[in-house]
């Protein structure tokens, strides 16, 4: 990833996207990951360019810039597994009350392949989440 993306900026093609989403799964470089996520919506302002600032400022801890950021991302109602799992994971930092199930739901009726590994985190997401709501979570409080 590291070679591509020296290659990429060499060649002057736009690559900041994917470099941004590598290093937040990764947890590697989030500063230059935030500045890659800024640059890349100042490009392309669509719900892709908000998931990626929202997934890197997740990992960042920086959760109210994330839930922002992810708000606009499903704002277009894109059926996109990453997008619901980004912003599951972000509702559920937050402890928002039900809408971390609510947000993920949706996964499993889109296509939970968007990363190798994610079918098996999007599962496990949701089963925690419905194992908090279950059990009587403060977060799950109707």
């Amino acid at each position: 990833m590291e070679t591509i993306a020296k290659l990429a900026k060499a060649q002057g093609s736009v690559y900041d996207r994917q470099r941004a989403l590598f290093c937040a799964d990764h947890d590697r470089h989030l500063e230059e990951a935030l500045t890659l996520a800024r640059r890349e919506l100042t490009i392309r302002q669509d719900v892709y360019a908000w998931d990626t600032l929202a997934w890197v400022c997740y990992k960042q801890g920086r959760l109210k810039a994330a839930a922002e950021a992810s708000r606009k991302a499903l704002s277009r109602n894109t059926q996109d597994g990453r997008l619901f799992y980004h912003a599951g994971r972000i509702a559920e930092a937050q402890a928002i009350t039900r809408k971390p199930a609510t947000i993920c739901r949706p996964l499993s009726r889109s296509n939970p392949f968007f990363a190798p590994f994610a079918p098996q985190q999007a599962h496990d997401l949701l089963m925690h989440l419905e194992n908090r709501k279950r059990v009587g979570s403060r977060f799950f409080k109707e």
